[in-house]
Order: C-alpha cells, then structure tokens, then sequence
C-alpha cells in the first residue's frame, strides 16, 4: 500500500499523461524503450526505475541522491519527453 497506493482517477486525473487512444493503440514496447534512449540522460533513469523496475518515488531519490520532488519533476518531464518522441515517430510512419 506504501509503495503503490490506491488513488480516485478523479484525484489525480491531471497528473496523468495525455495520451490519445490512437496513439497507445499503435505502440509496442519495443518503440516504447527504443523512445526511452532517446531520452535525456537525467530522465531515464527514474522513468526506467519507475515503470519497468516498479520501484516507488522514495526508493528512486534514494538510488539517485536526489530529492523526491526532483524524481517527481523529472518522471513528469520525462513522461513528456516520451511522448513527444512516440508521436513524432507516429506521424512520421504515417
């Protein structure tokens, strides 16, 4: 419950990344990490200990000596980043 707690979609709606439902359609995981690479080095690192390593907020700061709010930030911008990368490569198949 500490590592993974239960929020309302309601509560942290705004918090989650805006993905339109054509684009996570098209996406396979290996796009997903080929994108990932791509990032800048200072977010991949939470987002690849985030999401594929499942590791919480607080366990990230502590691996990477830095503030949670950093890890935060940089998961957020990260996600961001991302996203870019996986649209731009959508429209440049298409």
């Amino acid at each position: 419950q500490v590592r993974f707690p239960h929020f309302e979609l309601a509560e942290v709606g705004d918090d989650l990344p805006r993905v339109a439902p054509v684009t996570a359609d098209q996406l396979d995981s290996g796009a997903v990490v080929g994108a990932l690479g791509k990032l800048d080095d200072a977010f991949q690192a939470p987002l690849t200990l985030f999401y594929l390593e499942d590791y919480s907020y607080k366990d990230i700061a502590e691996i990477l000596d830095i503030p949670i709010g950093t890890v935060k930030s940089r998961i957020s911008r990260g996600i961001v980043q991302l996203h870019n990368l996986l649209t731009e490569g959508a429209h440049d198949g298409a």
